[in-house]
């Protein structure tokens, strides 16, 4: 069957998907997202990212079911919902300064070392495993925090949910879809990071950019993520932006600044 027509001209197809409307936002959304679907094609073995509980959804989309937002940046197709029901997924609770997060790791499909790294995510017998979350956020894409209530509202758990905003305000990726896309401010891609600097988690639509760098550092063994990707951009941040900007033979300054951070970005596709 051909897919849904497109909800917005600014939008692109994404191919060869399950989910009800296979689109996201055109330019950094859509990029980011298949060359995120091909990097765990390759460090889990198969395409996980084949299969969604949801992904755009119209701009007159609304409900009354707990734990569902009508102000979703599902409407502004910058996210997407993963398959909950996949046998190889486990998911764990991140807390982070009392805020519940989840963190989501791929059984590889090899067994033999060639694939992920050998850990017990769920306490059970050690595996080789993808750390999906790390991955994805080396891209741009961040989990948000479960809502309130989540112990006993499955769909507050939020742990399926990730999101690339770029810094847009939900009103601005409406209107970069369905208004006039010239009016919204051009979001810096790649502002520098440095010491001290953090992520303000606290605003939903905010970019994750210490967390970005941090998670790439993770991606080429340079960091540890559940330790060391923590959205502070603290001394050990810095001294492995500085071992990364020596193999590419920039001074090692340990400030991610734009230039570096767009070769973490090309090291890490």
């Amino acid at each position: 069957m051909p897919p849904p027509p497109a909800p917005s001209p600014n939008t692109t197809l994404i191919p060869n998907i399950e989910v009800g409307l296979p689109y996201l936002r055109t330019g950094t959304p859509a990029d980011r997202f298949k060359a995120l679907r091909q990097k765990i094609i390759n460090a889990a073995g198969f395409d996980f990212l084949s299969i969604f509980g949801d992904m755009m959804r119209h701009k007159n989309f609304q409900t009354s079911e707990a734990g569902v937002a009508n102000k979703s940046r599902h409407k502004c197709g910058d996210a997407f919902d993963y398959n909950q029901g996949d046998p190889r997924l486990v998911v764990i609770k991140d807390l982070r300064d009392g805020v519940t997060y989840f963190r989501t790791y791929l059984r590889c499909e090899k067994q033999d070392g060639t694939q992920g790294e050998l850990m017990a995510p769920n306490g059970g017998s050690p595996k080789f495993y993808c750390d999906f979350t790390s991955i994805a956020e080396a891209f741009g894409w961040h989990r948000i925090r479960a809502q309130r209530g989540w112990p006993n509202v499955w769909k507050k758990r939020e742990f399926w949910h990730y999101q690339l905003t770029e810094g847009y305000t939900f009103d601005q990726g409406m209107q970069l879809l369905y208004g006039d896309a010239s009016a919204v401010p051009l979001a810096p891609e790649l502002p520098t990071v440095k010491l001290n600097d953090r992520d303000d988690e606290t605003v939903f639509h905010n970019s994750r950019h210490v967390r970005q760098v941090q998670a790439q550092l993770y991606v080429l063994k340079l960091l540890q993520p559940l330790k060391e990707v923590d959205g502070v951009f603290g001394p050990k941040t810095q001294a492995a932006v500085s071992a990364f900007q020596q193999t590419k033979g920039i001074t090692p300054t340990g400030i991610a600044d734009t230039d570096t951070r767009r070769k973490l970005l090309e090291a890490v596709l």
